[in-house]
C-alpha cells in the first residue's frame, strides 16, 4: 500500500504543472468562448447571423475539398446553430401555448357586420399579432435548423466519399526494387534534415537561450523519467511479485497464521494454518492465494506496468519539447515513436493481465504455461509491429515522404503483424473447448464459458482474415487500405480486450466479495448463503460495452464530430406519428415510474404490517386490500410517468385501436382473466387462506394474481387456476364466511345389536372430542338396513373445519376402542349363494368323479394271447 501511495504522490507532482496551466488558460478564455444568450428579443439578429454563416459554409463546400479538418470546422460552426435554433423554437412554442389559450377564452371573432367591444377587439388584435410573431420565429428557427442539418449532412457525405476514394486509390507496388531504394534514400534524407536542424546556428542560439531559462526543469523531467522507468518500476514490480509468489507449505507459521499471502482463504480448498500440512501434500508444494489477493495484486502489477512507463514517456516528451533540441523533422519522428511506445506499454499491461506467462496465479485466461508464454510473445510482436507502423509510417506521412517509400515501410510492418496474428490465432485453437456434462444419463453442453468461447472463435477468424488481407492489399499497392485495416483491426482487438479484461476483473471482484461475506458468516458461526454473484457484473459489462462503442467508432475512422452528430440525433429522439420521443423524456418517465412503484411497495408494506394488524379484518380481506392498493399505485405511477415525462399520447390513438383489435382476437382470454381477478378482489367469493375445491382438487388459496390464482394443495404442490374458471365455474369454499364445518363418520354394526346403545356410545364419543361444538349438538342418524350391517352416521359440527381429517381419525379410533369394550361387532361384508337343482348337480359330480378314477396298468407282452395273422383267430 505504501508503494501505491508513493506512486500517486509522484504522479500528482508530475501532473500538477500542466493541469494548472491548462486551468489558467481555460479561465482566461472562458469569457470569450461563452455562448451568446438565446432569447426571443435577439431572434432577428440570430437569424441574420445564421444566414450569413450558412452562405459561407455553402461557398466553402463548393470551393474546396471536404477533408476531416474542414468538416470539423463546419460542424463547430453549425452545431451551435442547430442547438440554438431548437432552443429558440422551444421558447417560442412555450409562449404560444398561453396566448392560444387566451385567444380561445375570448371566444370566436364576431361575424361580418356584428359589433364587438372595443377593449376586447384591441386585446384580440394584440394577441393575434404576438401569435403571428411567435409563429414566424418558430418557422424561421425550424428553417435554420433544417438548413444547418442539411449542410452538415452534405459535408459529411462529401468527406466520407473523399475518405473512401483515398482508401481505394492504388499506389506503387512495394516489391519494386526502385521503391526500396527510394525508401532508403528517404530515411537518409530525413536523418540528414533532422541533424541539420539540430546543428544550425539558429538552433544552437535558440537552444542556449532556452537552456538558461528551462534547463533545470528539463533536467528534472528527464531525471524523473529515468527514475520512474528504472528504479520505481523495478521496485514496485518486485514488491508486488514477492507478495504473490507461491510459498512452500512448510514456511507457514502455525502460531501466527502468517504467510506471504497474509492467510489463506477457505474457498480455495486449502487447509488453514496450524493444520498438519506435511501429511496432506508433498514437501515444496505451493499454496494458491485467495481470490481477493490475486485480484488486488494482479491489478496493481498491471497498473504499475502501465502508469509508471507512461509517466516516464510523458516526462521525457515534456523535457524534449521545452529544451527545443530537435527541429520540426526530429520532433515529428519523436512524436510518432512516443505514440508507438505508449501503445506498446498499454498492450504490455493488457497482455500481462491476460497471459501472465511468469505468474500463473494472476492469469485471467485459462491457458497452460507454455501456451501463455507463446501467446504473450506473439501478442507483443503484433504490438511492436503496429507501434512501428504508427511511429515510422505515421511520421513519414507527417513529413510528406514519397508514397513509394511509405508503402515499403508499411509492407515491412504489415508482414511482421500478419505473422504474429497467424501464430497467435493458431495458439488459441484447441483452447477452451466446450465442456459436456452428463445429467441423468444424457450428455448436456456446459454453457458457463459460452461467451468466452464464441469471443475466442470470432477473434481467431478475424486474426486469420487480417493476416491474409493486409499483406495482400499492401502488395497490391493499396497502401492506405492495408494500413487502415491493420491499424483499425488491431486497435479494435485492443479495445475489446480491455473491455473483456475489465469485465473479468468486475466478475472476479464480485465473486471475491461474495466469498468474503460467506467467510465472515462462517467466522461468526452462521451458515454461508452461497448466493450467486447477481447481475452486477452483467450491468458493468453493459456499461463497458456502451463506452466501447464510441471508441470503436473512432478507431474505424469516425471523428468526434460524427460522435457529436450521433449524440445530437439520439437526444432529438424518434417520432411516431406526431409524437416525438426523446431519450431524456423516456429516462425521466422511467425514473418517475420506478419511484412510483417503489413508493407503492413501501405503502403496501406499511399497510400490511402496521395498519392491517390493528383492524378486525380477516387475512383474505387484508390481502385483497393490499393487492388493490398495488394495482392502484401501478396505474398512478404509469400516469405520472407519462405526464411528468412530457410524453403526449393523444396522437397515438391508432395504437389504442390496434390494441382493441388485439384484445378482441388474441388477448381476450388474458383480459377475461384480468377482469375476473378484479372481480375476485372486489366480490371476494374466495380469498387468501380459504380452503376450496376446484375440479376435484382441494387446497388453500395462497395468492390471487392478475391472471390466475395460486392454490396450495395438501400435497404441498401449487395448483394454478385461471381466474375466469373461478368466476364462471363451480367452486366449493369450505371457509367462505367462517371456519365452522361438519364431520361425518359412517359406521356399521351387526344385526341384533342394541341400536340405542350404539347411539349413546357415538354421542358420548362426539361430545368428548374438544373440537366438536355443543350447539349445534352432535347427531346420530340411523341411515339404513344394509346388506351386512345396520348403518349409522355420526354427525358433529367442528370449531374449525380445517381439522376435519384429524377429528374424523380421532373419532374412528375412539369408536373402535369403545365397540371393543362393549362387545359390539362391526361386521364385514357376507354373501349367501343359493344353488338350484342340487340333486342333478350331485349326480353330475359323482359321474365326473368315477370317470376321473385311474385305470389298471397294462399287462406285459408275454402274458397277452397270440393272434394268428392269417386266420384272424386266437391261438
Amino acid at each position: 500500500m505504501r508503494v501505491f501511495l508513493r506512486l500517486a504522490l509522484v504522479l500528482l507532482a508530475l501532473c500538477y504543472a500542466p493541469l494548472s496551466a491548462h486551468a489558467q488558460t481555460a479561465g482566461e478564455g472562458g469569457a470569450a468562448a461563452e455562448r451568446p444568450v438565446i432569447t426571443l428579443d435577439r431572434a432577428d439578429t440570430l437569424f441574420d447571423r445564421w444566414e450569413t454563416e450558412a452562405q459561407s459554409v455553402e461557398q466553402r463546400l463548393q470551393s474546396e475539398a471536404t477533408t476531416a479538418p474542414v468538416l470539423s470546422s463546419i460542424r463547430e460552426l453549425l452545431d451551435p446553430q442547430r442547438a440554438n435554433a431548437r432552443i429558440l423554437a422551444t421558447q417560442a412554442r412555450d409562449q404560444l401555448a398561453p396566448l392560444v389559450a387566451q385567444l380561445e377564452a375570448l371566444g370566436p371573432a364576431p361575424e361580418e357586420g356584428a359589433s364587438e367591444d372595443a377593449a376586447v377587439k384591441i386585446e384580440r388584435d394584440e394577441i393575434n399579432k404576438r401569435i403571428a410573431t411567435l409563429r414566424a420565429v418558430v418557422s424561421k428557427a425550424e428553417l435554420a435548423f433544417t438548413r444547418a442539418d442539411r449542410l452538415i449532412d452534405s459535408a459529411t457525405v462529401a468527406q466520407r466519399a473523399r475518405f473512401t476514394d483515398e482508401l481505394l486509390q492504388q499506389g506503387p507496388a512495394p516489391f519494386d526494387p526502385r521503391h526500396w531504394l527510394t525508401a532508403g534514400t528517404s530515411l537518409v534524407t530525413t536523418a540528414r534534415a533532422a541533424v541539420e536542424e539540430m546543428t544550425s546556428p539558429e538552433a544552437q542560439e535558440r537552444r542556449r537561450e532556452v537552456w538558461a531559462d528551462a534547463g533545470p526543469t528539463a533536467l528534472s523531467a528527464l531525471l524523473f523519467a529515468f527514475v520512474m522507468l528504472v528504479f520505481v518500476r523495478r521496485y514496485a514490480l518486485k514488491r508486488l511479485s514477492l507478495a504473490i509468489n507461491p510459498v512452500s507449505r512448510a514456511t507457514i507459521d502455525a502460531d501466527t497464521e502468517m504467510s506471504a499471502f497474509g492467510g489463506l482463504s477457505a474457498e480455495d480448498g486449502t487447509p488453514r494454518a496450524g493444520a498438519d500440512l506435511s501429511e496432506s501434500s508433498p514437501p515444496g508444494s505451493s499454496l494458491r492465494p485467495s481470490r481477493i489477493r490475486r485480484l488486488v495484486l494482479g491489478t496493481g502489477m498491471a497498473l504499475a506496468r502501465l502508469i509508471i512507463p507512461i509517466a516516464a514517456i510523458v516526462a521525457a516528451r515534456y523535457a524534449l519539447s521545452i529544451l527545443d533540441i530537435l527541429g520540426p523533422t526530429g520532433m515529428a519522428v519523436v512524436d510518432g515513436l512516443f505514440i508507438g511506445l505508449s501503445f506498446i506499454v498499454l498492450a504490455s499491461a493488457l497482455i500481462f493481465m491476460l497471459f501472465s506467462p511468469r505468474m500463473p496465479e494472476l492469469r485471467l485466461s485459462d491457458m497452460s504455461d507454455a501456451k501463455a508464454r507463446q501467446g504473450a510473445f506473439y501478442a507483443m510482436v503484433i504490438a511492436v509491429a503496429l507501434a512501428l507502423n504508427i511511429g515510422v509510417v505515421g511520421s513519414g506521412e507527417r513529413l510528406n515522404l514519397p508514397t513509394s517509400a511509405l508503402s515499403v515501410y508499411n509492407l515491412c510492418t504489415v508482414l511482421l503483424a500478419a505473422w504474429g496474428l497467424w501464430r497467435a490465432a493458431a495458439i488459441w485453437s484447441g483452447t477452451n473447448r466446450t465442456q459436456h456434462v452428463v445429467v441423468d444419463g444424457e450428455e448436456v453442453q456446459n454453457d458457463e464459458n459460452w461467451f468466452t468461447e464464441n469471443l475466442i472463435r470470432v477473434w481467431r477468424k478475424a486474426a486469420y482474415i487480417l493476416a491474409v488481407v493486409t499483406p495482400l492489399t499492401a502488395v497490391a499497392g493499396y497502401y492506405a487500405l492495408s494500413r487502415y485495416v491493420l491499424k483499425s483491426g488491431i486497435l479494435s482487438a485492443l479495445v475489446i480486450g480491455a473491455v473483456v479484461i475489465l469485465f473479468m476483473i468486475a466478475n472476479e471482484a464480485s465473486q471475491a466479495l461474495s466469498e468474503a461475506a460467506d467467510e465472515n458468516r462462517r467466522a461468526k458461526g452462521e451458515e454461508a448463503k452461497n448466493e450467486a454473484v447477481g447481475l452486477l457484473p452483467v450491468f458493468i459489462g453493459f456499461v463497458l460495452t456502451l463506452l466501447a462503442i464510441p471508441v470503436l467508432a473512432l478507431v474505424w475512422g469516425a471523428t468526434t464530430g460524427d460522435l457529436r452528430e450521433a449524440y445530437f440525433g439520439i437526444t432529438q429522439g424518434f417520432t411516431i406519428g406526431d409524437t416525438t420521443f426523446r431519450p431524456g423524456d423516456l429516462l425521466i418517465a422511467a425514473l418517475v415510474f420506478g419511484l412510483g412503484l417503489f413508493l407503492t411497495r413501501l405503502f403496501q408494506a406499511v399497510v400490511r404490517r402496521a395498519v392491517m394488524p390493528r383492524t378486525r379484518l380477516d387475512v383474505g380481506a387484508r390481502s385483497s386490500i393490499v393487492s388493490g392498493l398495488g394495482y392502484l399505485g401501478f396505474f398512478i405511477a404509469a400516469l405520472a410517468a407519462v405526464s411528468i415525462g412530457g410524453i403526449d399520447l393523444t396522437s397515438l390513438a391508432f395504437l389504442g385501436a390496434a390494441l382493441g383489435v388485439g384484445i378482441g382476437f388474441g388477448l381476450q382470454n388474458i383480459v377475461n382473466n384480468f377482469v375476473s381477478g378484479i372481480i375476485l378482489l372486489i366480490e371476494r367469493p374466495i380469498k387468501v387462506g380459504d380452503w376450496i375445491e376446484v375440479a376435484g382438487t382441494h387446497g388453500t388459496v395462497r395468492k390471487i394474481n392478475v391472471r390466475s390464482t395460486e392454490i396450495k394443495t395438501f400435497d404441498k404442490s401449487s395448483y394454478i387456476v385461471p381466474n375466469s374458471e373461478l368466476i364462471s365455474g363451480a367452486v366449493t369454499n369450505y371457509t367462505h364466511e367462517d371456519v365452522m364445518g361438519r364431520v361425518i363418520c359412517p359406521v356399521g354394526v351387526a344385526y341384533g345389536t342394541d341400536v340405542r346403545k350404539v347411539e349413546r356410545i357415538l354421542l358420548e364419543i362426539a361430545r368428548a372430542h374438544p373440537m366438536t361444538l355443543r350447539r349445534p349438538a352432535p347427531q346420530v342418524v340411523f341411515q339404513s338396513f344394509g346388506g351386512s350391517s345396520l348403518d349409522f352416521e355420526l354427525r358433529a359440527f367442528l370449531r374449525d373445519v380445517n381439522w376435519v381429517l384429524s377429528t374424523r381419525s380421532d373419532i374412528n379410533f375412539e369408536i373402535e376402542r369403545r365397540f371393543e369394550e362393549e362387545k359390539i361387532e362391526v361386521p364385514f361384508g357376507q354373501t349367501d349363494v343359493t344353488v338350484k337343482n342340487a340333486s342333478e348337480m350331485i349326480e353330475l359330480l359323482s359321474r365326473s368323479a368315477a370317470f376321473a378314477q385311474p385305470r389298471p396298468e397294462r399287462e406285459p407282452a408275454s402274458a397277452r394271447p397270440e393272434i394268428d395273422d392269417t386266420e384272424g383267430d386266437m391261438v
